[in-house]
């Protein structure tokens, strides 16, 4: 009689929330998370034969259980039996997400108290702390929580979260504001209305005596009243996508709302009526990468309305907000390569005379050497700057960005040892006529703190020459030299690492031969470091 055996797996109750592979023979905590984002692998089978992982596309099966993708993307983790098991292999998908930093504003209450409003839909959940002791989970389609505090001066941070995922990495934004006591009066200094292509107008607003409260923008005329915006607001404004079916007079006013009470004052009303846009050529325009994202400036555009097109790599393209005012950012990723159309938005929105596309630099990292050698992949700027006369550099700084270094660019450059160990670059045009300077996104890299000794030196031999054994590259000035013989013996020593060697010892000038260093140095972070290698002194 033919037995047939059923094996059954007892999964621990812990585990069953557990992202499992296809076969059931391995799992990890979730099936995605934000990078950077380490995964851990639990295995359930007790196989004679060893298991080893794939978990790069192209890369090696190895017997680690543990990666980190660094990375956004969808991956297959792939689980190799090394025994007679079928099938040999088991699969699980793991996707890795952008890490973006949440977008969101504070509004001040009279009562010493705030109000937080996402403007973010990119997580799922939003973790709002309000100190280091209270916070408070909730999604873009809650209502705006509200907190108190005893002290004016806050500081509030919100850290995006995916449900069922590793959320470590993902962004925090931190911001600090003073809550004011009272609400004053803000007054609109001008006002401009222009056509978009589709019959819409847009707003444009400049405005004064503004602060950290909500406010609400009320559009009015002679048949109805309606309002157009509500948030906070800077001293530059732009309302797209109003109806308007006739040119009689609008009067806008702006409230200065407390969103704890539901209090509300009052401007005075500031009232024009909505006419057509004058047009210009861009010349001007460029874009620059800023730490919130990449900036725009539209050249000679008289403030007209703009329309502004962000086409990605894959020519895939994204409508913006039109803009009538010199400049905007976008608040996008700094990861990709992005050009953007930009055009009048007015009537004649079908030509193609009054259109620029402009485009910020980008560079990506191709190589690094150990002697700390960058060569970059450029993505060069365009603009409508003048460009016969541009000047190019790299610029470097800490990550607190205490200690910047800018040198010119010539195709490659070396990391430079006195800014850390991990350094930022960016890559920066001067366009001298235009008095303009726009910059790239920016890369990070890790220094190798290695030393360059010269093979040979030649002191006292009346040339003037290699009369010293110097080292270049030290981070720091900080450290000791031992200078030995071929018998193992110290006949020098100096804890002035600057100035090397001169070929002297106690006994006088030191004979031709091999001799051997150790030089010890201190890095910037305060580590210390040891290098030791041989040389050759010639006296002939």
């Amino acid at each position: 009689m033919k037995f047939t055996w059923i094996v059954i797996f007892l999964i621990p109750l812990n585990l069953l929330g557990q992202h499992f592979s296809k076969e059931g023979r391995f799992s990890i905590a979730y099936e995605r998370g934000c990078a950077p984002t380490t995964v851990h692998i639990t295995q359930y089978q007790h196989l004679e034969k060893p298991r080893s992982f794939l978990f790069l596309e192209g890369g090696d099966f190895v017997g680690d259980t543990s990666f980190t993708y660094t990375d956004p993307g969808i991956y297959h983790i792939v689980q190799l039996i090394g025994e007679d098991i079928s099938p040999k292999t088991d699969t699980l998908i793991f996707t890795v997400l952008n890490s973006e930093q949440p977008t969101f504003e504070i509004y001040s209450c009279n009562s010493n108290g705030v109000e937080v409003n996402i403007l973010d839909t990119y997580y799922d959940l939003y973790r709002i702390y309000f100190s280091p002791t209270d916070s408070i989970d909730i999604s873009s389609e809650d209502p705006n929580p509200q907190f108190s505090y005893s002290d004016p001066n806050i500081t509030v941070s919100v850290k995006g979260l995916f449900t069922d995922s590793y959320t470590a990495s993902c962004g925090m934004t931190t911001k600090s504001i003073q809550i004011e006591s009272s609400s004053y009066t803000t007054t609109v200094d001008s006002a401009y209305f222009s056509m978009n292509c589709d019959n819409t107008f847009s707003l444009a607003l400049q405005t004064s005596n503004t602060s950290n409260f909500k406010y609400e923008i009320v559009m009015s005329d002679d048949q109805q009243t309606q309002t157009i915006y509500s948030g906070g607001l800077s001293s530059a404004l732009n309302i797209p996508d109003l109806l308007i079916t006739e040119e009689s007079e609008k009067c806008i006013s702006i409230n200065t709302l407390d969103p704890c009470d539901g209090s509300s004052t009052s401007n005075t009303p500031y009232c024009l009526t909505p006419n057509l846009i004058r047009l210009g050529n861009f010349y001007g325009a460029y874009a620059s990468h800023v730490n919130g994202g990449i900036f725009l400036d539209f050249g000679n555009s008289d403030n007209e309305e703009v329309k502004i097109v962000r086409q990605d790599a894959n020519n895939k393209e994204t409508r913006l907000s039109n803009q009538i005012s010199a400049s905007t950012i976008d608040p996008t990723s700094s990861t990709r390569v992005f050009t953007y159309d930009i055009s009048f938005a007015g009537t004649n929105c079908d030509t193609l005379e009054n259109t620029a596309e402009i485009r910020a630099p980008y560079i990506s990292l191709v190589s690094k050497s150990l002697d700390n050698r960058i060569s970059l992949n450029i993505t060069p700027p365009l603009n409508k700057l003048d460009s016969s006369a541009i000047e190019m550099f790299v610029l470097f700084y800490s990550l607190d960005s205490a200690q910047t270094i800018r040198t010119p660019y010539d195709g490659s450059f070396a990391l430079q040892p006195s800014i850390g160990r991990l350094q930022n670059i960016r890559l920066g045009y001067s366009y001298l006529n235009d008095d303009i300077t726009i910059y790239s996104n920016e890369i990070r890299t890790r220094i190798n703190y290695i030393v360059h000794v010269p093979k040979a030196f030649t002191p006292d031999n009346g040339d003037n020459l290699n009369n010293e054994l110097l080292f270049f590259g030290l981070p720091t000035n900080e450290g000791f030299l031992h200078i030995y013989n071929r018998w193992g013996e110290v006949i020098y020593e100096s804890a002035d690492i600057s100035v090397g060697w001169n070929g002297r010892s106690k006994e006088g000038k030191a004979p031709q031969g091999t001799y051997r260093y150790k030089l010890s140095f201190k890095t910037p972070e305060g580590e210390l470091k040891s290098q030791v290698g041989t040389f050759v002194l010639i006296r002939e």
